[in-house]
């Protein structure tokens, strides 16, 4: 059974060459233009990092299953995120903020 696929398989890998059409060779006299093609991805648009934009997340509640959502801006959000590192750093006695 093995020994027969794997000579289907031989058969098909060096019978593939011979089943493409090559493209016809152009005349002599014509002149030969060579076209190239390239496939260039669509770019996304970058969103816009406004400070008053709202972004909305489910955060989980301690003890809970159940999430909680929770809407600010994009200022508030890094306000918090900034005052959350200096009172960690604090309480570390790290100090690596600047004041």
């Amino acid at each position: 059974m093995i020994a027969t696929l794997l000579f289907a398989t031989a058969l098909m890998a060096g019978s593939a060459p011979a089943m493409q059409t090559q493209a016809p060779e152009p005349a002599a006299g014509a002149a030969q233009a060579t076209v190239s093609s390239v496939v260039v991805p669509p770019q996304k648009k970058p969103k816009e990092q406004d400070a008053n934009t709202l972004v909305c997340r489910n955060e989980p509640v301690m003890g809970s299953r159940m999430t909680v959502k929770r809407c600010s801006t994009k200022a508030e959000i890094d306000e918090r995120r900034l005052h959350d590192r200096a009172d960690l750093e604090k309480m570390q006695g790290t100090g690596t903020m600047p004041r």
